[in-house]
């Protein structure tokens, strides 16, 4: 997010301002407006652009990837991200600087940021890592929920995936179906029945990824598991057909309600 001023012939790049307007079809009288606010107010042009609502942060920083000519990515995949590389990168330097190393290419770290101009944090991760940086930049959305999960992957490799597997090859339905007991705190649980440890596994992933809301929504040939996190909806798990009324069974359980009533929630 680069101040109008900065971003032309001194750097040797075009006007953000320019690019906008080409790319996004800012108009004039609103760059202008988002500059006498600057003049006014200070802060950089980005900034004030998504401060007044004239622009959205996807917008922004695509121009900002034209005007530095990087790589954009609104989309980030935890399965593409080095999780080796990871465990050596602190997670409360990765969200204050808003920057994530994803892999190795070339010689270099691939490291998506949001800022281009994040050059401290950036250096500190090339002394970090050993290796030069080539950065890319994505939305605070994407970044900040690959984040999450990678982390948490790392923190938890034996996760609500692990447990998965781990019923598949060991466990009938119908000794999960006996095992389901009466309500208790999930804090409290102590039992390790899959069905259970899967239930709680889900759970407690989606409170370590700050997750407001849990989705199991139920589909031909599955369940799908998703969390949202920052306003948006990512698929996390899922589990085969013939765990869904084990799943269901369980979070009634745990809800108080009547796992008898078939016709309701």
């Amino acid at each position: 997010m680069v101040n109008e001023e900065n971003s032309a012939s001194g750097y040797g790049r075009p006007l953000l301002g320019r690019i906008l307007g080409d790319k996004f079809h800012l108009l004039d009288s609103k760059l202008e407006e988002a500059l006498a606010y600057q003049r006014e107010k200070g802060g950089r042009l980005g900034e004030v652009l998504l401060h007044l609502r004239l622009l959205r942060e996807e917008e922004l920083l695509e121009g900002l990837a034209l005007q530095f000519e990087l790589p954009w990515m609104p989309q980030l995949e935890t399965a593409n991200v080095d999780h080796e590389m990871i465990k050596k990168v602190p997670i409360g330097f990765s969200r204050r600087y808003r920057v994530l190393p994803l892999r190795h290419e070339e010689g270099a770290i691939i490291v998506a940021t949001t800022d281009p101009l994040e050059t401290v944090a950036l250096d500190d991760l090339r002394l970090l890592l050993g290796k030069p940086i080539k950065p890319v930049l994505t939305t605070t959305v994407a970044l900040l929920a690959c984040l999450n999960r990678v982390y948490d992957e790392v923190a938890s490799p034996a996760g609500a995936e692990k447990v998965m597997e781990d019923i598949a090859a060991n466990e009938s339905l119908d000794q999960i179906a006996h095992e389901l007991d009466e309500p208790q705190d999930l804090l409290d649980a102590t039992d390790e029945a899959p069905i259970i440890r899967l239930v709680n596994s889900v759970l407690f992933q989606a409170v370590r990824q700050r997750a407001s809301d849990i989705h199991f929504e139920s589909f031909e040939r599955g369940l799908v598991v998703r969390y949202r996190i920052d306003g948006v909806l990512y698929p996390v798990l899922t589990p085969p057909k013939h765990l869904q009324a084990s799943i269901i069974a369980r979070l009634k359980i745990m809800a108080g309600l009547n796992i008898g009533e078939k016709r309701l929630p």
